[in-house]
């Protein structure tokens, strides 16, 4: 409890609710995604053509499924688990998060079964959306991750956490491009370094 105590009053001089690099559940990642046009929307909207996410673990699939989602909300996210094929009493078009955790078989029957608008993975999958009659392209998001996008990712998280009115914590773009040199373009490991820094910080600024 102490301990708890400690972290909010820490947090209350830094001018935040609590450390905006910690985890996040869906629905609070849902909050903090940045929703930029970074897959047309003809791409989402063109019939039997899916788009696939693709990169290592860390690089921003996930939240570019979510981000998909709030552009277009008439569209539903669905994370696939390690070979269990949800089954789905929907017609709304699939955004499809860790599509590569299913076998070749239910992969298949998703894509025979459902309206798949996008999906995340860490393996190319082009002959299984031709096989199943879909247009496939691809997008790669750690080709994307600038100094530039994690500022203003760090700008996003900073206000959804703050407390009140007033400055936040400044993170310096001389600590982003360390991060970046540090963890490449793994996202998540950006990430947790930042959150390290908030908890080291005092004061804002």
């Amino acid at each position: 409890m102490m301990k708890t105590q400690g972290l909010e009053l820490a947090y209350r001089y830094l001018n935040l609710r609590f450390n905006p690099f910690g985890e996040a559940d869906l629905n609070q990642r849902r909050a903090m995604v940045i929703c930029d046009d970074f897959i047309s929307e003809h791409s989402m909207r063109t019939p039997n053509q899916v788009v696939q996410i693709i990169g290592k673990p860390g690089c921003g699939k996930t939240s570019c499924l979510l981000g998909l989602q709030a552009q277009f909300p008439e569209m539903e996210y669905m994370r696939c688990g390690e070979k269990r094929c949800p089954i789905l009493n929907t017609s709304r078009q699939l955004l499809l998060d860790e599509f590569d955790l299913l076998t070749k078989r239910q992969r298949l029957w998703m894509l025979k079964t459902y309206q798949v608008k996008a999906v995340s993975t860490h393996t190319d999958f082009s002959h299984e959306y031709r096989r199943s009659g879909y247009v496939s392209i691809s997008y790669y998001p750690e080709e994307n991750i600038t100094v530039e996008l994690v500022q203003r990712l760090i700008e996003h998280r900073l206000e959804w956490a703050r407390r009140g009115p007033g400055p936040l914590p400044v993170i310096s773009r001389a600590h982003i491009e360390q991060s970046l040199r540090c963890h490449g373009n793994n996202l998540r490991s950006i990430e947790n370094d930042l959150y390290e820094y908030i908890q080291r910080q005092e004061t804002v600024g």
